[in-house]
């Protein structure tokens, strides 16, 4: 038995990611100096000056609320630099650096290359659409991050079948739904590929349990609409006191529901439309030579693959039990 102990090899893990982390940790404090240096220095337009009132005052934002961006942005509202409209705007400028770092591990584990991870990271940072709302006070950013962290620990269970991953994303998937609805655009395909790969293990009694706790606990900042509805300020939206009003104000009954980034004007018709515009916005959004790196990075994945693919399983196996 021991003799046979000593010719039991183990595979190695697919990626280390500690050893990414200075590098991710020092390309966030690349893309961070560059938002500082770009950084809205006062109130920018459009939801910026409704959140930094509602940060000052414990408020209501409008619906759904973003408590968890208020709660957040409270906490960067006590940094003793600038004015509070600046600190807020920092948040979002911390939020979409880590997203970068977070990208890049996401990217280099993918394709076990952290120069594609380190382009994939640059890309995303500086398209136009992320800088523009990197250096303002929005909850998009935010989003970014937790979507970024959704995405991270996804594939590291499809890699390696910790069930402690599984936990990390439901986690966040609260989290990420206490910030901005639009994150079950990312959860719900995850969530159904994710039972389809493992419906017999997932779907017993104590992991679903344990999955179902981790996503509520998620959504525990929603607590603060009430508390914060029971001293309304001047920038408090409606009333969450009672539950009719707490579901109003959560469900966006006075947007519509479901009508999460449908504009009134354009309602129903025009979906072909928007998503020929998306497609044609992409090379600009990827700063026109991000299709050849994700390319690239799909080559070197599928390069690579092969390498690890009878270590997989046995990982999966393993982790699942141990986790």
């Amino acid at each position: 038995m021991a003799a046979q102990q000593r010719h039991l090899r183990i595979p190695a893990p697919l990626w280390n990611d500690r050893a990414e982390l200075p590098r991710a940790a020092l390309l966030s404090g690349a893309v961070l100096f560059v938002y500082l240096l770009t950084l809205c220095p006062s109130v920018a337009g459009g939801d910026s000056g409704e959140l930094v009132a509602v940060t000052c005052q414990f408020g209501t934002a409008h619906p759904p609320g973003y408590p968890l961006f208020t709660l957040i942005a409270k906490l960067f509202s006590w940094i003793p630099v600038g004015e509070v409209a600046w600190r807020v705007n920092f948040l979002s400028a911390v939020c979409d650096a880590l997203a970068a770092g977070v990208v890049h591990l996401l990217a280099a584990r993918w394709t076990r290359n952290w120069r594609v991870g380190a382009l994939a990271a640059g890309i995303f940072a500086f398209a136009p659409a992320v800088w523009q709302f990197a250096v303002i006070a929005e909850v998009l950013a935010l989003n970014n991050l937790l979507v970024a962290a959704l995405l991270f620990f996804s594939l590291r269970h499809h890699q390696e079948g910790r069930f402690s991953d599984l936990r990390w994303g439901a986690f966040i998937i609260g989290l990420g739904l206490s910030n901005h609805h639009s994150l079950v655009f990312w959860a719900i395909p995850l969530i159904v590929w994710t039972l389809s790969q493992r419906p017999r293990e997932l779907l017993r009694v104590r992991p679903l349990f344990e999955l179902i706790a981790c996503g509520f606990a998620g959504l525990l900042p929603y607590l603060y609409l009430p508390i914060a509805s029971r001293w309304p300020q001047t920038t408090s939206w409606g009333d969450q006191t009672s539950w009719s009003g707490f579901l109003t104000h959560l469900l966006r009954e006075e947007y519509g529901t479901f009508s999460l980034g449908v504009n009134a004007k354009h309602e129903g018709g025009d979906w072909p439309l928007r998503i020929w515009f998306y497609l044609k916005r992409v090379p600009v959004q990827l700063l026109y030579f991000g299709p050849v790196v994700a390319l690239w990075g799909v080559w070197v994945s599928w390069k690579n693959s092969a390498r690890v693919a009878g270590s997989t399983s046995f990982l999966k196996i393993t982790a699942f039990t141990a986790a």
